[in-house]
C-alpha cells in the first residue's frame, strides 16, 4: 500500500542528529541550504510503500510470542512490549529502490552531500512508518503502543528473514534482507507493534538499546530518536 507524504513534516533537529551535530554546535548557512536542497530531491524519488499482518489470535509464554505454529518468536523485551496487546501488527516499511541509489550515487561522487542525504532518508523512513501505522490503527479503530524492530533490545535481527517470508516483502515492495540481515533497501523498516483497547504511550525509551552503554548521543545529553513523534 502507497504511504501519501503531503502531510509529513520533518524534524530537522533529527536530520541534523543523523548527521552528527549535537544540541552544541550551530549549524553553517551551507548546511542548511544543503539540508533544503536534498530533502526536496529525497521527496521527489520517494516510492514510500507498507504492508502489514494483524494477528489476533496469538500467544505469550516463557518469553516466547507465539503466532502461529510455524512463527515463534524468542524474545523477552518483545513480550513485554506486547502484553495486554489485543491484536498484534507485523509492519514493513521501505522508500523504495530510487532513493537507495540516489545514496549509493552520492556517496561515490560527494560523500558530505551523500551522509546529508542518508540523514534525510532516515527521517523520512521513520515518518512513513509513522503513518502507516496511523492509517493502520485509523482503519482498526484502534490504540496503538511504539514501533519494535529487530535488533531492539533481545528482539535478533535474524528474524528479518520470517518477516519478510510472513508479509511476502520481496515480490509485493521488493524489500528483502542480506546475509547479515540487514534490509535492502536500507531505508525500510520492519516492526511490530500492538493494537489496543485503552490508549498508551507513544514515548520512546533508551532502556532496552543495545548502544545504551556506549551511546554517543546520550553522552552529549541529545536522543537519536524523534522524541516529537505522536
Amino acid at each position: 500500500m502507497i504511504i501519501k507524504t503531503d502531510s509529513i513534516q520533518l524534524n530537522s533537529s533529527q536530520i541534523l542528529k543523523y548527521i552528527g551535530y549535537s544540541n552544541k554546535v550551530s549549524v553553517d548557512q551551507q548546511t542548511e541550504a544543503e539540508i533544503e536542497e536534498g530533502t526536496k530531491i529525497v521527496k521527489k524519488l520517494l516510492q514510500p510503500k507498507y504492508i502489514f499482518k494483524k494477528y489476533n489470535s496469538f500467544s505469550i509464554f516463557d518469553g516466547h510470542l507465539k503466532l502461529n505454529d510455524h512463527f515463534i518468536i524468542e524474545s523477552d523485551d518483545l513480550c513485554n512490549h506486547l502484553k495486554e496487546a489485543k491484536s498484534i501488527v507485523i509492519l514493513a516499511v521501505t522508500l523504495g529502490m530510487k532513493v537507495e541509489q540516489l545514496i549509493k550515487r552520492e556517496m561515490l561522487i560527494n560523500p558530505s552531500k551523500g551522509l546529508i542525504i542518508d540523514a534525510i532518508a532516515s527521517e523520512y523512513v521513520e515518518k512513513c512508518a509513522n503513518e502507516a501505522c496511523n492509517m493502520i490503527i485509523n482503519e482498526e479503530l484502534k490504540f496503538r503502543n511504539t514501533r519494535f524492530s529487530p535488533g531492539y533490545g533481545d528482539l535478533s535481527l535474524k528474524i528479518q528473514e520470517k518477516i519478510i517470508e510472513v508479509l511476502d516483502t520481496e515480490r509485493k515492495m521488493g524489500l528483502y534482507s542480506n546475509d547479515s540481515f540487514l534490509l535492502l533497501p536500507s531505508k525500510s523498516i520492519t516492526a511490530f507493534f500492538g493494537l489496543f483497547d485503552r490508549k498508551k504511550t507513544l514515548k520512546k525509551s533508551c532502556k532496552n538499546c543495545q548502544s545504551l552503554g556506549n551511546c554517543r548521543y546520550r553522552d552529549e545529553g541529545v536522543f537519536c530518536y524523534d522524541q516529537t513523534m505522536e
